[in-house]
């Protein structure tokens, strides 16, 4: 959850020089809202952005989920934009919280 709102979020030279993006489209994509639902999709997500199943993310493993899973290809060239959100991301969600807050 973190990611997703600190990827729609980051703001720098690259990504403005991208006008391009349909961030709506992108949004509908990225599981953010505190329900249920919303919560089982970030839940199923995750899984699929780890293949090597040991409940951690890389940085090459967001990199590849955001083009191979959610098929965002139009940010696959944003990489400091990704880069910056996964760093702001980690660390985060500490060991108190639930999976997939």
């Amino acid at each position: 959850n973190s990611f997703c709102t600190l990827l729609l979020s980051a703001t720098c030279d690259h990504i403005i020089a991208m006008p391009n993006i349909d961030w709506a489209a992108i949004r509908e994509k990225m599981p953010m809202e505190k329900t249920a639902e919303q919560k089982a999709k970030r839940m199923e997500l995750f899984s699929r952005f780890d293949p090597n199943g040991n409940g951690y993310l890389s940085l090459a493993e967001v990199d590849k989920g955001c083009r191979d899973v959610l098929g965002l290809y139009e940010i696959f060239d944003a990489k400091p934009v990704i880069m910056r959100a996964f760093q702001a991301a980690k660390g985060v969600n500490d060991r108190r919280n639930k999976p997939g807050s």
